[in-house]
């Protein structure tokens, strides 16, 4: 089965790995492949497309930016080989990759910090894949037949409470927004303090639940780090 093309048209023909003319066959199929979507009356559905896709299948479409790429990208499996669409998810990750970390790299320097792989014991972000340690991302790493190699940096991960904030008050202005009557107030419900005391008890007894998140402030340096491989 051919590769899925993470990439669109534009970043393809920016990326200088096909020919002009490989190009403008690309783009001349994607204009032309998808078709109008009809009811079985055979009245034309308005910003609706179809287009074929690699397993058989057809992709619709709603006239959206996003949906219309989403779309194409589908489309693009069919039309190119195996070997193109795997050059080009590798060149084009690594040079998006490459743009990122060097934006990351002069904010971290002049907002945040930069850490050595070594001295940092916590979970760590590629892209967003969390890992719980830099120990556990060079493993996996391993475990790939192919990859695009370690990136220079990895996003600390920072983490978050689940249960937190004000879900009281939330929870109140939900009932009274969603069910109450005009001007109707907190004060006109009974056993607020007592949902607050239990929802408090509910927050302390979750407090070691926790999700994790990129820590944009803080890049973990894999200079150094090698896989074993």
């Amino acid at each position: 089965m051919n590769t899925y093309c993470k990439y669109t048209i534009e970043q393809i023909s920016e990326s200088g790995l096909l020919s002009e003319a490989r190009v403008v066959e690309l783009k001349e199929k994607l204009r032309t492949l998808p078709y109008e979507a009809f009811t079985k009356d055979g009245k034309r559905i308005p910003n609706v497309m179809v287009a074929p896709t690699i397993n058989g299948d057809n992709a619709f479409v709603i006239g959206h930016g996003d949906a219309i790429g989403f779309m194409n990208r589908h489309v693009l499996q069919t039309l190119l080989t195996h070997e193109e669409s795997a050059a080009i998810n590798a060149h084009c990750t690594s040079a998006i990759r490459a743009k990122r970390e060097a934006f990351l790299v002069a904010k971290a320097k002049a907002e945040g910090q930069i850490i050595p792989a070594e001295k940092w014991d916590g979970g760590v972000f590629l892209d967003d894949e969390y890992y719980r340690s830099v120990e556990d991302f060079i493993e996996d790493m391993e475990d790939i037949e192919e990859n695009y190699g370690l990136p220079k940096y990895l996003y600390a991960a920072k983490p978050r409470k689940v249960v937190d904030g004000d879900i009281l008050d939330n929870l109140l202005d939900q009932i009274i927004d969603d069910r109450g009557w005009e001007n109707m107030a907190e004060d006109d419900l009974e056993g607020v303090e007592q949902l607050r005391a239990a929802i408090d008890a509910f927050k302390k007894a979750n407090e070691s639940v926790v999700v994790y998140h990129h820590d944009c402030s803080t890049l973990i340096d894999m200079a150094g780090v090698k896989l074993e491989k």
